[in-house]
């Protein structure tokens, strides 16, 4: 393997919003934990995702109509822009050539909808964990990145406290890895990782990264009991990465 070496980008990324993905798209996966079943909507392909069960098993994916996400879709479009701004840290697959500073316009250069992505895994309670794909395309000499990041979110809710954690891993790209931990109340809350991306002049550029999310939510008593939520609850699941 060659070397790598990490540097901090001079540029600042923002976490996805559903109302700048013009030259994206995103994918939403409701978590139905009573049925156990993952639901996506009619037409879509099953994305690489594993969504987990309260027995630990990943959920069956099945299709349901447009509306029933349209709760999900609202709720996930007002509280993306939550997220705060996150900073880019990039390792060298290859040599990096000899340049001055970037200017911000060579930041970003969509040539294809799948070139910034966004997969979302919505639960029953209003929370939900994302992991964003992005290929930016810098322009010769100076090559590609290849960058992931992750978010979740809490939503407000009748627990007394948790936490949001997520977990950004590689076995053949260590560059990528990443986690976050973030302590939540009853008000609920947001975490992110920051981007971190491969900066490539490889044609043949290609990995898999696993992003795992988990929300755990502690209740108090009588929880567990009288139709209740569960005293701990964990909403979890990954989703697989792939480049390109």
């Amino acid at each position: 393997m060659k070397p790598v070496w990490k540097y901090c980008a001079i540029a600042l990324l923002s976490i996805l919003s559903l109302a700048a993905q013009a030259a994206g798209h995103s994918t939403i996966v409701i978590a139905d934990l009573e049925h156990g079943v993952a639901l996506v909507p009619d037409g879509t392909d099953y994305p690489q995702v594993r969504v987990y069960g309260r027995d630990g098993k990943p959920l069956v994916f099945t299709h349901a109509s447009d509306d029933v996400f349209a709760s999900a879709r609202n709720m996930i479009a007002t509280t993306v822009p939550q997220q705060t701004t996150t900073k880019m840290f990039t390792t060298h697959d290859t040599p990096a050539p000899v340049r001055g500073p970037r200017m911000q316009s060579d930041r970003f250069h969509a040539a294809s909808d799948d070139s910034d992505t966004t997969t979302y895994v919505y639960f029953y309670d209003g929370s939900w964990i994302s992991a964003r794909r992005q290929v930016i395309y810098y322009g010769p000499p100076y090559g590609t990145a290849y960058a992931v990041s992750m978010a979740g979110f809490a939503a407000e809710n009748d627990y007394y406290n948790g936490w949001i954690y997520l977990d950004v891993s590689s076995t053949d790209h260590p560059g990528y890895n990443n986690t976050a931990n973030c302590s939540i109340g009853s008000t609920g809350g947001s975490c992110n990782t920051p981007t971190y991306a491969y900066d490539s002049t490889d044609p043949y550029f290609s990995a898999h990264v696993s992003c795992y999310g988990n929300v755990h939510e502690h209740r108090l008593p009588i929880c567990g009991r009288y139709g209740e939520p569960p005293c701990n609850e964990n909403l979890s699941t990954t989703i697989d990465i792939y480049f390109p």
